[in-house]
């Protein structure tokens, strides 16, 4: 069965821009981070040589590549009335996945400078001009009817009216059994939210994902050990019995911890040449998602999370066109 989501997250241009590690630390930036900038910033960051511009933002980027990969999608966020608001909504659709946000006049839509190092390494720095702006006003229950799976970002919780909109969100979901998935985003963002994020897990959330470092952070653990990482789920899921935790490692794959069954790692293949991780954790969640669509069993379904996630690495940019990823689907 193909199986219908909802995506709840920041609209946002991407301007990808290639600089060196001094450049990052001339301007207290810690690389691999999200750091929100103000418009004196924004006009600084200008002025670098421009790689790409193109349609952004976590969520987003996950359900672009699920509408490409044929999964019946929609995506909610907020956009200016202005040049790059309509781009967003154009490159989005092209996905076939429908836009259900908001186009509002006199605003600026979000921009975020992807600053890339030689290792490929990213390290964001966001503008969120309206983006943030998702009222409680805008979710509409509507929207749930004969939907399987809504999908939020945890950058959303820097803003509270839009933390009580997906609150709202949420229990909307939950009165209709819609199961629902959450990313933690970033380090950073767990450590401002990690009270309310392991409240999350212990009473609303049906899937988890997580890079290792903002699982390390959320567990306050120094270093990852498979074990101590199933202890802290199981203590902080202790009332949520179908929890389902997703943590990737990098080059060292992915761990699946849930306490149905046994813990599983899944490796990958070695990436000889990173260019960019823009986009490695949203395509990863893309692939395991497209797999909870069609029924694929875990491993089978981190399995092609981990594939996806090694292919955009190689690529500036976090998003595929379609032709790319039906290649990669039929080597």
């Amino acid at each position: 069965m193909n199986k219908k989501l909802i995506g709840i997250g920041h609209a946002i241009i991407d301007v990808l821009c290639k600089v060196d590690d001094d450049f990052l630390q001339d301007h207290n930036l810690v690389k691999g981070s999200m750091t929100l900038i103000d418009l004196a910033m924004v006009k600084k960051l200008s002025n670098l040589h421009v790689e790409k511009i193109s349609s952004g933002g976590s969520v987003a980027n996950t359900m672009a590549t699920l509408g490409n990969l044929g999964v019946d999608c929609k995506f909610f966020g907020i956009v200016g009335d202005d040049e790059f608001g309509e781009k967003f909504i154009t490159e989005i659709e092209k996905t076939n996945c429908q836009f259900i946000g908001k186009k509002v006049s006199n605003q600026t839509s979000a921009i975020c400078f992807i600053l890339i190092t030689s290792d490929g390494e990213r390290t964001m720095c966001t503008y969120l001009g309206c983006a943030s702006q998702i009222d409680e006003n805008f979710i509409n229950e509507n929207d749930f009817l004969s939907t399987h799976l809504l999908y939020l970002e945890g950058y959303l919780w820097d803003s509270l009216n839009t933390s009580n909109a997906l609150k709202k969100a949420i229990k909307i979901a939950k009165k209709n059994n819609v199961k629902i998935a959450f990313s933690l985003s970033d380090s950073f963002c767990v450590a401002r939210h990690k009270v309310d994020f392991i409240n999350l897990i212990e009473n609303d959330l049906d899937i988890l994902f997580a890079n290792e470092s903002e699982f390390l952070e959320l567990s306050s653990q120094s270093q990852f050990s498979v074990l101590e990482a199933k202890n802290f789920i199981d203590h902080a899921s202790i009332n949520n019995q179908q929890f389902l935790s997703i943590i990737t490692r990098s080059q060292h794959g992915c761990c699946i911890i849930n306490k149905q069954n046994p813990t599983l790692e899944i490796s990958v293949k070695k990436v000889e040449k990173i260019v960019d991780t823009s986009g490695a954790g949203d395509n990863f969640a893309s692939g395991w998602l497209f797999g909870y669509c069609q029924n694929y069993s875990t491993t089978e379904s981190s399995m092609l999370a981990n594939l996806l996630a090694s292919h955009i690495i190689q690529q500036l940019g976090a998003r595929f066109n379609k032709e790319q990823i039906l290649k990669i689907l039929n080597k």
